[in-house]
């Protein structure tokens, strides 16, 4: 499992450490103090074989599609917008692995690209003007971003996105050995089709079982779960007892919220889940039962997890679930702003009992 990560020139953060990762880590800490750009730089490094990430990070951030421009698609990586900067990200796990990646902009370059003149007529309309018809040449300023992975055990990969003259963005993906599959799962995340594509995979292994008994915990009355088509899609179905098998997007935010984390983690296996607002689409209510699930499959795959929350109760009712015996297995980081720059800071198993016990405040 990662045990640190260190962030620089990425985003909010101009150098970042992060120490005492465990299974399960929660980020906690006021808005805009970089809790969701942390997840997303360990995803760019977990994913340093795909810089097509960082397209998809815009797009979860609610920008679909930025002006045809290098600066602004890329340039919101870099701390400040430097873009001559480096991008430097690694990550050490607790048995001396360290994996890193640099992310940078290449020098601009410019191509010429030629148009017709704006007034040009049809040609044969014995109207041309010469004037009109000249193609009309202007430059275009091309920059690509590039990934360059290494780790301790000499590997070395390079790879990179580039615009083209034409507007469009060209990726060229790499091969490397040994990274462990990442699944990010965003607020915004509720795509049935994906969910039931990867339940399928469990029930043709026979692990969707599995996932059926954690669930069971949290709602009493799932008996089973099934895929049936809706008009074209495929979609998951709950077995509660109603005489009809009832389509999950019909289950509530907060159940299929639940569903798709346990999901993830069954289909992950020694893998990592990173997890945006844990909280999202859930009652205080539901919290416990979700950490209940959560620590039981996180265990039972080996996934580590890290995810934000902005919820106090979320991060007791996560403390609560680990109970005694696996205390160790969970840690709490806050990140906050010292100095003009952001850090994270970890609260200790013995600091975070007596905050959580005394109703103190912790998220800031």
């Amino acid at each position: 499992m990662i045990s640190s990560i260190t962030i620089q020139n990425f985003r909010c953060f101009k150098n970042l450490e992060l120490k005492q990762l465990k299974r399960i880590t929660l980020i906690v800490g006021a808005n805009n103090s970089g809790k969701t750009s942390l997840l997303e730089a360990l995803f760019l490094l977990l994913g340093a074989s795909n810089p097509d990430i960082s397209l998809r990070l815009n797009a979860w951030r609610g920008v679909q599609q930025f002006a045809s421009n290098w600066e602004e698609t890329w340039g919101w990586l870099f701390y400040v917008r430097q873009t001559a900067a480096i991008i430097d990200l690694s990550a050490h796990t607790e048995t001396g692995f360290e994996q890193g990646l640099t992310i940078k902009l290449t020098p601009p370059r410019e191509f010429e690209v030629s148009v017709r003149g704006q007034n040009e007529l049809p040609l044969g309309s014995g109207k041309e003007s010469s004037e009109a018809s000249k193609p009309m040449k202007f430059g275009v300023e091309l920059s690509d971003l590039v990934f360059e992975y290494h780790d301790s055990n000499g590997q070395k990969v390079t790879t990179r996105a580039m615009f083209t003259p034409d507007g469009s963005i060209r990726v060229e993906q790499g091969k490397i050995a040994g990274l462990r599959k990442t699944i990010f799962l965003h607020t915004h995340a509720r795509n049935f089709k994906e969910n039931a594509q990867q339940f399928s995979k469990l029930k043709a292994s026979g692990r969707d079982k599995q996932v059926v008994e954690v669930l069971q915990n949290v709602e009493r009355r799932l008996k089973g779960l099934d895929i049936l088509v809706i008009g074209s899609e495929p979609v998951v179905h709950a077995d509660v007892g109603m005489g009809t098998p009832v389509p999950l997007p019909m289950m509530g935010e907060g159940f299929n919220r639940i569903f798709a984390i346990v999901l993830a983690i069954a289909n992950l296996s020694e893998g990592i889940l990173l997890i945006d607002e844990i909280e999202n689409g859930l009652h205080v209510s539901a919290l416990e039962k979700l950490w209940n699930a959560v620590h039981e499959m996180a265990v039972k795959t080996d996934v580590q997890i890290v995810a934000t929350t902005h919820s106090l109760e979320c991060v007791r009712a996560a403390v609560a679930a680990a109970g005694a015996k696996n205390r160790e297995e969970i840690c709490v980081q806050r990140t906050q702003a010292i100095n003009g720059s952001i850090e994270a800071v970890a609260l200790m198993q013995d600091t975070l009992a007596y905050a959580l016990e005394n109703n103190l405040e912790i998220r800031k």
